[in-house]
């Protein structure tokens, strides 16, 4: 017998490296969950909400900012309709560092977490319609349009709404900031790979090792840049927020939405009022609304369970060991071509 095999920790190390290569050989068919994976025919969707269009979630719009949409509609015209003139500044230059400084902060974290993303889909909307000039006078005075954002994920067969999110959009009392909060969620279709113990898998030891959750995780993270001209006839961009959004876990085999309020969740993030180009007559009466911007939304969705930490150290062991596993095998089968 060749002494390799004899030596202290020899067995263990090959053994352990082969294992390793076992596990990742089954990582690719490890069986995922019916609802996962679902990528074929994918489209994805941004749409703004008006007071109207935030009627269906008014009241989880009011469990998470204290009143309901069109109370701080109203409230925000009787300010303006009986103070006059409250117009939106541009953003200043020690604003944008802050607003800088926080997406640094967010473009970090986010890449010291990229080796636990399994699946991402995201959306940029070019829009327009930021503010509203209410109709109680002719003044530069502007309202909030916008009271929340929906987006979707559909995806084949039968154009299956894949993924859900509502978002409410609340101003500031002076108007000036904006917080966003999601309010319902619903994911009954993962784009990232989820492991199932159904059927077949559950006697494999593998349902104990790999810890299946029928659950996926979700963290959106958004950004928003604006757009206008200044007095200078300048045409200016900016990137005025970026942070995420933490949606928890959504178990998919269930089809229902989730109120995040309900769940007491408490991710949020807030920006500053979209600049308003200044070359146009603030008298103008048919100058109604105003404020352009793009809003990102990019979505990662991660399977909560080990197999991904998992089959990561097993590669790393393999890589680290490939030497010794080399040698050691090498030298066992010319010890046996020698017999």
């Amino acid at each position: 017998m060749n002494k390799c095999w004899r030596q202290p920790g020899a067995l263990f190390t090959v053994v352990l490296p082969l294992i390793a290569l076992a596990v990742i050989g089954c990582n690719v068919v490890l069986p995922a969950h019916p609802h996962s994976l679902a990528i074929e025919g994918e489209e994805v969707q941004i749409k703004m909400l008006n007071v109207d269009g935030m009627e269906p979630y008014k009241e989880d719009f009011k469990a998470a900012f204290g009143n309901y949409p069109k109370e701080v509609y109203n409230s925000q015209v009787e300010i303006g309709c009986n103070s006059g003139d409250r117009a939106i500044a541009l953003l200043a230059p020690l604003a944008l560092a802050a607003v800088n400084a926080a997406i640094g902060w967010v473009t970090n974290s986010l890449a010291a977490e990229s080796d636990r993303y399994v699946a991402q889909f995201g959306y940029a909307a070019a829009l327009d319609q930021f503010w509203e000039k209410p109709s109680c006078g002719t003044n530069d005075f502007w309202v909030p349009h916008y009271y929340g954002l929906e987006m979707n994920r559909l995806v084949d067969p039968c154009r299956t709404n894949a993924f859900h999110l509502v978002c409410g959009i609340c101003p500031s009392h002076d108007g000036t900031m904006f917080q966003i909060k999601p309010l319902i969620y619903r994911s009954p279709r993962s784009k990232a790979k989820v492991l199932s113990d159904n059927g077949w898998t559950n006697w494999m030891l593998w349902k104990w090792f790999w810890s299946p959750t029928h659950e996926v995780k979700t963290v959106v993270a958004v950004e928003i840049d604006s757009a206008w001209v200044n007095a200078s006839r300048q045409y200016q961009t900016a990137t005025i927020a970026a942070f995420p959004l933490d949606l928890g876990s959504y178990n998919i085999n269930s089809n229902t939405d989730i109120s995040l309020s309900e769940r007491n969740v408490q991710t949020s993030g807030w920006f500053p009022g979209i600049p308003r180009s200044s070359v146009y007559d603030v008298h103008d009466a048919k100058l109604k609304y105003s404020g352009t911007f793009t809003l990102k939304l990019i979505v990662t969705q991660t399977d909560p369970s080990n197999a991904k930490k998992l089959v990561k150290q097993a590669s790393e062991l393999v890589t680290s060991k490939r030497t010794e596993i080399i040698a050691i095998v090498t030298n066992g089968m010319s010890s046996a071509n020698s017999n």
